[in-house]
């Protein structure tokens, strides 16, 4: 989990930078396999995957938006949830 969380970290600090969260946005699946850390067992982990895919969503306007409910329904699917955000 101490991986998993400095992982984070970093990507955090990459995504605080346009040209870095344009890369992130711009890397294939990267919102998917992003939205399945917020499975993890660590409540910092959750907190700081939320908090980035909020920042999508409010950095990107429609496309934003639209990379993070993509990544949820994936996500849904993955974790076989009957709704997106049960």
């Amino acid at each position: 989990q101490l991986v998993e969380r400095e992982c984070l970290k970093c990507l955090k600090i990459i995504m605080n930078v346009q040209q870095g969260l344009d890369s992130v946005l711009a890397t294939s699946f990267s919102m998917r396999k992003l939205s399945l850390c917020v499975d993890s067992d660590n409540a910092s982990v959750k907190q700081t995957v939320l908090t980035l895919l909020a920042a999508v969503c409010l950095c990107f306007d429609t496309d934003g938006h639209k990379q993070v409910l993509e990544a949820m329904t994936h996500f849904k699917l993955v974790k076989r949830e009957d709704v997106r955000f049960q």
